[in-house]
Parts: C-alpha cells; sequence; structure tokens
C-alpha cells in the first residue's frame, strides 16, 4: 500500500514540476520575467517540500 502510495507521489510531483516548467518557459518566452521568476521559485518550492516528504518515507523504511 505505502509503496503504491510513494509511486503516485512520485507521478504527482514529475506531472506538476512539469507543468510549472512549460509556464516558466511561456512567460520566460513572452519577456514576462516577474512571471518566470514566480513559476522559477514555484518549482523550487515543490522541489523542497517533496525532497521533505521522501526524506520522511526514507526515514520510515
Amino acid at each position: 500500500m505505502r509503496k503504491t502510495a510513494f509511486k503516485q507521489t512520485l507521478l504527482n510531483l514529475r506531472c506538476h514540476v512539469k507543468y510549472l516548467t512549460m509556464s516558466y518557459q511561456v512567460y520566460l518566452e513572452e519577456h514576462n520575467y516577474l512571471a518566470a521568476a514566480h513559476y522559477l521559485n514555484e518549482i523550487k518550492a515543490t522541489a523542497a517540500a517533496y525532497e521533505e516528504v521522501f526524506a520522511m518515507e526514507v526515514a520510515k523504511q
């Protein structure tokens, strides 16, 4: 059960980061650097949050 949930979490992370990356690229191409910076910060925050979740998951095993 936990392994399935962990795989689902990885899939969610991958999809969310892909969405944020595509949004970042669109705004960067439109020269809207403030919006691009926002999405870049969202990518960093998402990566940090998931890193914490994965560390907790590894600690449980």
